[in-house]
């Protein structure tokens, strides 16, 4: 894999840890300029919380992996509107609740994404965000 690049491989590396609490007091989550792609997102917001999810619903987070995770820069990369969906669906079931900074510049996002984006933000467990930035993306 490229130097700087968080594939399949590191990005299930990197969610393993994350399940095995190794990062419960992270605050802050770097990944921009990465090469993340959509697979690579959905593996990483899976682990970021423990929830009883059935298929047909996603249920509440039970226990937040990176309580105090509090901004997230995922600029510059290739996660589109499927990889925000699933970092959405994350979001909402309060994976993230001390979230306050979220970075999605440049990352081929479209109204799709950012549909996924308000449903997380309007189920009310994302409270304390204060900075979005999604520059650069396909919005109109």
């Amino acid at each position: 894999s490229k130097r700087g690049h968080v594939g399949s491989r590191s990005a299930r590396r990197l969610a393993r840890a994350l399940e095995g609490g190794s990062f419960e007091g992270l605050q802050d989550l770097d990944l921009s300029r990465a090469g993340m792609g959509a697979g690579s997102l959905e593996m990483l917001a899976s682990s970021l919380c423990q929830t009883r999810a059935t298929a047909s619903e996603l249920l509440p987070c039970t226990t937040p992996r990176c309580p105090s995770l509090s901004q997230i820069d995922l600029s510059c990369n290739g996660v589109g509107d499927r990889g925000l969906r699933h970092l959405s669906d994350a979001l909402g079931r309060g994976s993230c609740p001390r979230l306050q900074v979220l970075k999605l510049a440049g990352c081929g996002i479209g109204m799709v994404g950012i549909d996924a984006l308000a449903g997380a933000l309007a189920s009310g467990r994302v409270e304390e965000l204060q900075h979005l930035d999604l520059s650069g993306n396909r919005l109109q």
